[in-house]
């Protein structure tokens, strides 16, 4: 029984050991899919016109206008979901 208990634990310790790497290797999918995004809008501006013109919808801004911000958003949630930035709600430990 010890030394299933001991084999248990080292797995876990190596299991807690990787877990950083496969966190950065998840961000770093994230973040090229946002900026893949970035670069297909930059690439084919007609096209991402057109999303905000008839698919987006943006209130109280022309399409042209929203275009902007909407594709320099792609650029910068590369950067953080790369940086490790959790946005805007931070997340917190519940402590009972």
């Amino acid at each position: 029984m010890k030394a299933i208990v001991s084999c248990a634990r080292r797995a876990v310790g190596w299991l807690q050991a990787g877990a950083p790497l496969v966190d950065v290797a998840i961000r770093g999918s994230v973040a090229n899919v946002f900026f893949r995004s970035g670069l297909l809008k930059i690439d084919n501006w007609d096209g991402t016109l057109y999303l905000f013109a008839n698919e987006y919808r943006v209130p109280l801004l022309s399409p042209g206008l929203a275009a902007w911000p909407g594709t320099s958003a792609n650029f910068s949630s590369h950067r953080c979901s790369r940086s490790g930035s959790r946005g805007a709600l931070p997340h917190y430990r519940c402590r009972s």
